[in-house]
């Protein structure tokens, strides 16, 4: 059993408590709100990463009691609901599909029922999924033949970090491995290289490219004759 304690409630101790179970067979949890009768108050939100194209919700953590409404608004602008940016009325801002123009400060304005006021603000950063230059191997490759491909990223945010795998397994830029050369061509490129092509090398070769939150990842086929 576990619960919890609070000697000297206040405002800033309301929000939505959640209580988690685990064991070998599975997982539960419970949540519920504790209410606090008291001037709005906004508990710290960490700022937010969002890769393009994908979806963000941000939950404004008030407290106090009681409230009239809850509103956002990204810079000046009061945010309204069935957009793409979206204020939901209840505290959830959502960002669908997301852009580089929605990259910025976003503001929680809380006002109780006697006018008080509560702002509260985090950063929503936007980053650049990664591009992948598309690589073939060709159809042509019999044994002893050479092989070389490059992955380029073609957009995509510094720092840029570029990983080789062949099968799904591994293939490290400090290592020639069964041989298979994999080369850094600076930071937005990596050739992989095979002097002597046989039947072993055959299989997928995947770039995966990582840039900050975003990764993303192309893979092709070498089939040896």
């Amino acid at each position: 059993m576990s619960f919890i304690n609070i000697s000297s409630i206040t405002p800033e101790h309301g929000g939505i408590y959640s209580c988690h179970a685990r064991n070998e067979i599975g997982a539960i949890s419970h949540s519920a709100r504790l209410s606090v009768i008291g001037s709005p108050y906004i508990h710290p939100m960490d700022n937010v990463t969002v890769v393009t194209g994908d979806e963000v919700n941000v939950d404004c953590a008030v407290s106090g009691h009681p409230l009239r409404n809850v509103r956002w608004r990204k810079d000046n602008t009061l945010l309204t609901g069935g957009q793409r940016v979206a204020d939901h009325r209840n505290g959830t801002l959502s960002i669908a599909q997301a852009a580089k123009d929605d990259q910025g400060w976003y503001h929680c304005e809380v006002t109780g029922n006697q006018g008080e006021k509560a702002v509260g603000s985090v950063f929503v950063r936007v980053v650049e999924r990664p591009v992948i230059n598309p690589f073939i191997f060709g159809d042509e490759l019999k044994e002893g033949m050479r092989a070389m491909v490059v992955c380029t990223v073609l957009a995509g945010e510094s720092p840029i970090n570029i990983l080789w795998l062949k099968d799904s397994v591994p293939l490290l830029h400090s290592e020639h491995r069964d041989g298979i050369h994999v080369t850094n061509l600076g930071e937005f490129a990596s050739s992989l290289t095979i002097p002597s092509v046989s039947r072993y090398h055959a299989g997928n070769y995947t770039c995966l490219v990582a840039s900050g939150a975003a990764q993303t990842s192309y893979t092709a086929v070498m089939t040896v004759k």
